[in-house]
């Protein structure tokens, strides 16, 4: 029978996700964790290891789920269909063996069977499976899994080896996303039910002792919340408390609570982001909520004893959520579909024991039937309702108009369908979405940001600054603006106001590397060179792939003279992007400074391929097979650079005219 319901565990976790791998990415967090990563593209080498074991990329430490997405490479090469597939083998993986660890605790068959089927088929998981970026999830639950039941195997039969096995999966999880962090409470649970390893009389644990045991566990949990912290701080991720009050904070903690268990229980109106309400929520919601928690909390603990399962499962619920219940607000979201990955398996277990334990009190046989019949109903339900809600991912632009629909519209989401259609090309209609926007909220500061930053890009300066300032009047202290509009300055040739706005960006948000990026091109052309180097520098510091400034400071140290330390940024520019024309120009006129004049050649061929309206590089080319004594074809570029409007060099054609 085990292996039955392992097999069917199987058939309906695929019959719901069987969508997922004919999607592509989406562009929400993909193309910084796989689409523009050139360390995933390589595959596994020594080079991408070191990377992902010292990045903060993604503004996160999980080296392991880096690792994930480049064996997948070494496995099916860089397709997107590979991705999926890891993370549904890995959801799969998760299932089973939630299954085989609540029978191997409980000796419960149907229970667990109906906790892993909820598991796996439960709407809520659709974000965790389906977005390839949230392959931490998956893989962090898996060791979460693999924690538990080495935890088991040591509790059953003691011995070192057994816990160093379990610290050892512990560590590769807490490696994988911090959400493991609440662990060590979570076995804590479990030495009270279903272990029951601390009940009574006769038991030789104590509290005392078995938190102790799990003594190294909380030591490498609050070592790896200190560095997720770090992280997240150094890259702008955790928002301060002028932008999110702590009292809004812990309002909306206590109102994503319940809201979570709604959804649970009512799986409607998912999307993948929920604004947060940044300033305020109903009081009469924040009360409801807390009633309803203190309730819930009051009534598990005084079912330790009689019914331990809901004590047990409650508080799996309550502990598991805390890392991203937004105490600590990560980001601009209220609240996550994907959070509830690992959490909503407590409530799963108070279901699956709590209403066959309500049943038994039925007189009527046939009425004892009715959790197995109602079990299977609901199973049935989740698996449809999951095959639709996998649809959503097929695209961002699909993600965002079912998040339009479950938020009426919200003016945070119709700047993110902005975003997207500007992607795709389309800033009329992205312009539309944040007019809209605006209207609907006309102090949403991000919007009129966007739109400033859209006009930038149109060159229609005028109308930038001023949607940009607007931004500006209702948030002072937003960093993005300052630098939108510092950049708006520049092309006026208002140097001083820019590099005012872009200093006042980088004070607010040290680590943003496209403003000294821009600053330091400002610094440049005002003739402060160290100065622009030094910011040159700091953009590389905060964003080592940045392949813009890699070029930039390249062309700035060759007027140096400073040749060798040039070309290795040249070399890094061409590596982070490989069709960056510019890198391979400085790099082949840096060649033939040098004398290398095939290696010059190659270069500048390259840039020819990569732009064939680039004027200065069918001059160079023209200058180097003249070099090469190869008249004609000198000819033939010097006509092409003529007629692309660009200068040719007077010695080059006076000495053509001698051949």
């Amino acid at each position: 029978m085990r292996l039955l319901i392992c097999i069917i565990l199987v058939f309906i976790t695929i019959a719901a996700y069987c969508r997922v791998m004919s999607f592509g990415y989406v562009n929400y967090d993909d193309n910084e964790y796989i689409i523009h990563n050139r360390h995933i593209h390589d595959g596994l080498t020594q080079e991408s290891v070191v990377w992902a074991f010292t990045t903060s990329r993604a503004v996160n430490w999980h080296p392991l789920t880096w690792i994930s997405y480049m064996l997948d490479v070494q496995f099916y090469g860089n397709h997107s269909w590979g991705y999926h597939l890891t993370n549904l083998l890995f959801h799969l993986a998760n299932t089973l063996l939630l299954f085989l660890l609540l029978l191997r605790m409980t000796g419960n068959l149907w229970a667990s069977a109906f906790v892993a089927a909820a598991f796996a088929v439960h709407p809520l998981h659709v974000e965790s499976v389906a977005w390839v970026s949230e392959r931490k999830d998956v893989l962090s639950t898996f060791f979460w899994m693999l924690t538990m039941w080495a935890y088991v195997t040591y509790v059953n039969k003691p011995a070192f080896r057994r816990y160093l096995i379990m610290l050892v999966w512990f560590a590769l999880g807490l490696m994988s996303k911090p959400m493991l962090v609440t662990l060590p409470f979570v076995l804590l649970l479990l030495d009270h039910w279903p272990l029951e390893r601390c009940a009574g009389a006769g038991k030789q644990s104590t509290w005392r002792h078995l938190v102790f045991e799990k003594l190294p566990m909380f030591v490498m949990a609050a070592a790896s919340c200190v560095i997720t912290v770090m992280v997240q701080k150094s890259g702008g991720a955790v928002q301060l408390l002028q932008d999110y009050p702590f009292g809004v904070r812990l309002a909306n903690a206590v109102v994503s609570y319940t809201a979570y268990i709604t959804k649970m229980l009512w799986p409607t109106k998912l999307c993948i982001l929920y604004p947060h309400p940044e300033t305020s929520l109903p009081l009469w919601h924040v009360l409801i909520s807390t009633a309803l928690l203190v309730v819930l909390t009051s009534s598990a603990l005084l079912a330790a004893r009689r019914r331990p399962y809901i004590t047990m499962g409650w508080l799996w619920y309550v502990v598991t959520l805390i890392p991203v219940i937004g105490l600590v607000q990560v980001g601009q979201q209220a609240m996550a579909d994907r959070y509830t990955y690992v959490p909503l398996i407590g409530l799963f277990i108070i279901i699956a024991w709590g209403i066959p334990d309500m049943t038994k009190r039925f007189k009527a046989k046939i009425l004892r039937y009715v959790p197995a019949v109602g079990a299977s109903i609901i199973i049935l339900i989740l698996i449809i309702m999951t095959y639709f809600q996998t649809g959503c991912w097929r695209s961002e632009m699909a993600l965002f108009k079912q998040a339009m629909s479950a938020t009426s519209g919200h003016c945070v989401i119709r700047c993110c369908i902005a975003g997207t259609l500007l992607d795709q090309g389309k800033p009329k209609q992205a312009i539309d979405q944040l007019k809209t926007a605006i209207k609907m909220n006309p102090s949403f500061a991000r919007g009129h940001n966007a739109l400033g930053f859209i006009y930038l890009k149109q060159g229609k300066l005028d109308a930038a600054i001023k949607e940009l300032n607007r931004a500006l009047k209702i948030n002072p202290d937003f960093p993005l603006a300052h630098s939108n509009i510092g950049s708006a300055y520049a092309t006026l040739g208002k140097t001083d106001e820019a590099i005012r706005h872009f200093k006042k960006a980088i004070k607010m948000k040290p680590n943003y590397s496209d403003t000294h990026y821009s600053l330091a091109n400002v610094l440049v052309e005002q003739g402060m060179i160290d100065e622009g180097i030094a910011e040159y520098r700091q953009a590389l510091r905060y964003n080592p792939d940045m392949a813009k400034a890699h070029c930039k400071l390249a062309s700035v140290l060759i007027t140096l003279g400073r040749v060798d330390e040039a070309e290795l940024h040249l070399r890094l520019a061409q590596l982070n992007d490989p069709k960056m024309a510019d890198a391979y120009f400085y790099l082949g006129c840096l060649m033939q400074k040098q004398g290398n004049i095939q290696g010059a050649l190659e270069q500048i061929t390259e840039v020819i391929k990569l732009d064939p309206n680039f004027g200065p590089a069918h001059n160079a080319m023209a200058v180097l097979l003249f070099q090469c004594r190869d008249f004609d074809g000198a000819r033939k570029e010097v006509e092409i650079t003529k007629s692309l409007g660009c200068p040719v060099s007077p010695r080059l054609e006076q000495a053509l005219s001698q051949h």
